[in-house]
């Protein structure tokens, strides 16, 4: 008998329990989560071992990206396969000789294949390690290590994985299980005469939901101190794995970019283009699986991390999507940190320090000077409990392992004396252990990366922590707020002199909660709001015209120059704080300066920029404004159109065919765009386009776009899809 099982969108489960063969078919960010929740998983025991079931083979989507989110992120799913279920330990019970099989395209598997190699080794070899700046002999030692993680060896994912490809035909996955696929990412499961359809596509602004629901809080900018966002860890279905959010100066700060990063910062009320920059400790999924997040910003986020983590980074996302490691670079912006050595970021100093893993790891310490001294946080994910670590000593260098000096290195880093501290509890062999910190002089511990109550003994030691509470090492006598008003004013008027600008300070800044309703649908426009933190709905009659509206914008601002009531109602969809300007007011302040006709010109084209896909959210105020600025208006006859190949065009109005040869591929119309792929390809578009009707263009240089992450990573996805139906028309 086949079941199937619906877990999430985009995620289901496939058993035939009389063969043993049970399919998780999808495969995004935290997938084994919802399977635990869904008790597809559960902890069993026989012959006196206590382990997990759960699904032995894995249906991958024909598409990478989907809705800007990774469709397939294995490595977890896999990891709970090999080790939590046993089917990699040796005298296992659950070690029947059968391995976990990977379904679906050649591209798509290979991928996943390289994927999870560079996950579970990071850097393979020692000249990519000296590449880091790593000289020989460390590099030597590193390696050393890496294979004793490894036991001997870094082992090719072939001997771990079956594959099972997915071509054209129908094809046995093992014991008379049949898959084919119907469609794309539609596919057909078959076992003897029973039969189940599995549809991977997500619909349009469809999402992968969190597994965990965070409470809505209202954070304050404080001059240094830690949110904390995370205690879980991999396996936790109730909490984000381990991270933090660093205030320093009013700027935030993530450290480690977890799955459902975006789930997180929303319910804090932060927008991703507020992030200032994220610390990366090391390249495992539940790490860095949220880095989708960092990517849907309309500016360059600054990475920081040691060029070890850096380059590790690189190649595993470069293996995930198939791409040049350059690629990555493009997307954000990166920051090389020193090892064992104090980077200065903009006054807030970082030291990272190597810390034993499979992959390459950093801990990190913040401080800044305060007082008569410095205030200091430590960030220690993924470190190793040190009874453990000890084991790995070797007498000689040339052995698998390390050396007793670095031993006692790693120790004096994970011991050392701050204020506050944050680590991995683990346990087993590659995390760490609260015991080898019950003398530790540290002001105060929180306890992270496990998904078990804490024990007696641990809370002697140290303490958890709910999520978004903060410990202010420094407390703030500015108020950011101001910074924040006069930044955004600035995008809003940028030919204006502050001095101008600075009557909009003596208005009051007012906060709303989640789901209250600012402005209303028809009702007369009293004031108008510039948002300050937190996001708005912009909900209109026709639902799929619904906008969210990002810090930096003016709510209102169109209808208070043209005297019109209000066409859409505007609600909070966190908290949010906004400067509350009198509708007369700014009416009188932007005539006096002449700029009526043109804002309300910028407020039209800004929103039919906003109603297309490319610039639907996470585009803040002062990018659309540079977008405006630069971009062309086209009125194009019917007729073939020779299009630029380094430019984006939007369709205002009019239609558009896309062509392959004289094959009609597809027809663009109103809030569709077309073109930009010379900003991600090294080789012209294989495209050609003819306009059916006249048609009014928006044109937007390669220049302005490149520059635009989540354009690019947009424009990366809608390209996966084009290349596939290219090869599928060519076939």
């Amino acid at each position: 008998m086949i079941k199937k099982t619906s877990i999430i969108n985009g995620l289901y489960c496939v058993e035939i329990s009389e063969v043993n063969l049970s399919i998780q078919c999808g495969s995004p960010a935290e997938s084994v989560k919802h399977l635990m929740k869904k008790n597809i998983i559960e902890t069993i025991s026989k012959d006196g071992i206590n382990f997990e079931t759960g699904p032995n083979a894995i249906l991958l989507s024909d598409t990478m990206i989907q809705n800007g989110e990774f469709s397939n992120m294995s490595e977890f799913s896999v990891l709970q396969m090999l080790y939590r279920q046993g089917m990699i330990l040796p005298n296992h019970p659950n070690n029947t000789g059968l391995k976990p099989i990977l379904i679906g395209s050649d591209s798509q598997v290979n991928a996943q294949m390289d994927y999870i190699y560079r996950g579970n080794y990071g850097l393979v070899s020692q000249k990519e390690i000296e590449e880091c700046g790593i000289e020989k002999t460390k590099a030597k030692e590193l390696m050393n290590m890496k294979l004793k993680f490894a036991f001997g060896e870094l082992k090719n994912v072939d001997n771990l994985i079956d594959k099972c490809i997915i071509n054209t035909d129908k094809v046995e996955i093992r014991d008379n299980v049949f898959i084919q696929r119907v469609k794309h990412n539609i596919f057909e499961i078959s076992y003897k005469d029973q039969v189940v359809q599995v549809d991977l596509n997500l619909k349009p602004n469809q999402t992968y939901p969190s597994p965990y629901v965070l409470p809505q809080y209202k954070i304050e900018r404080d001059y240094f101190s830690v949110i904390h966002t995370g205690q879980g860890d991999g396996w936790d279905i109730t909490r984000p794995s381990m991270n933090s959010i660093i205030s320093f100066q009013g700027k935030l700060y993530v450290v480690d970019v977890v799955p459902n990063c975006k789930h997180i910062l929303n319910a804090l009320s932060i927008d991703i283009n507020e992030i200032e920059g994220v610390f990366q400790t090391h390249t495992h999924d539940d790490h860095i699986g949220g880095i989708t997040s960092l990517l849907r910003s309309d500016k360059k986020i600054k990475f920081f991390a040691s060029k070890l983590v850096m380059s590790a980074t690189a190649k595993k996302l470069s293996a995930l999507l198939s791409f040049d490691e350059s690629e990555f670079y493009n997307l954000v912006e990166t920051h090389e940190l020193e090892l064992d050595a104090w980077n200065d970021i903009d006054g807030l100093e970082v030291a990272p320090y190597i810390s034993p893993h499979p992959v390459e790891t950093t801990i990190f310490v913040f401080r800044t000077l305060y007082g008569s001294g410095y205030k200091t946080y430590g960030h220690f994910a993924d470190i190793m409990d040190l009874d453990v670590l000890q084991k790995m000593v070797v007498d000689h260098k040339y052995d698998m392992g390390i050396s007793q000096q670095f031993f006692n290195e790693v120790k004096q880093h994970y011991i050392q004396c701050l204020d506050l501290k944050k680590i991995d509890i683990g346990g087993g062999m590659i995390h760490g252990n609260a015991k080898d910190f019950i003398d530790d002089t540290t002001s105060k511990i929180v306890l992270a990366h496990t998904a078990h109550d804490l024990t007696h003994e641990e809370k002697r030691i140290g303490s958890g922590s709910l999520f978004g509470l903060s410990d202010i090492l420094i407390p703030s006598k500015n108020n950011y707020d101001l910074d924040l008003i006069d930044s955004h004013l600035k995008s809003n008027f940028p030919k204006l002199k502050r001095y101008q600008r600075k009557v909009f300070l003596n208005f009051n800044v007012v906060e709303f909660n989640p789901e209250a309703i600012i402005i209303r649908e028809g009702e007369n426009l009293k004031n108008v709001y510039l948002i300050i933190n937190g996001q708005i709905e912009k909900i209109k009659k026709n639902k799929s015209d619904n906008v969210t509206l990002k810090p930096g914008i003016i709510i209102g601002e169109k209808m208070a120059l043209t005297n019109e009531l209000p066409r859409s109602t505007f609600v909070a969809k966190n908290f949010v704080k906004l400067l509350e300007i009198p509708a007369d007011f700014f009416y009188n302040f932007v005539d006096k300066h002449n700029l009526i006709e043109h804002m309300v010109e910028q407020s039209s084209k800004s929103l039919t920029l906003q109603r297309t896909y490319l610039f639907q959210e996470e585009i803040t105020y002062s990018t659309l404004n540079t977008i405006i600025e630069e971009m062309e208006e086209i009125h194009i006859k019917k007729g073939e159109f020779d299009f630029e190949n380094n430019k984006l065009y939007i369709i205002v109005s009019g239609k558009v065919n896309v062509l392959i040869n004289v094959t009609v591929i597809e027809t663009l119309s109103k809030s569709d765009y077309f073109g930009g792929a010379s900003a991600m390809l090294s080789y012209p578009s294989p495209y050609r386009f003819e306009v059916t009707e006249d048609t009014h263009l928006y044109s937007i240089s390669e220049s302005i776009i490149k520059n635009i992450p989540i354009v690019r990573w947009k424009i990366l996805e809608k390209l996966e899809l084009q290349i596939q139906d290219l090869v599928k028309n060519l076939i």
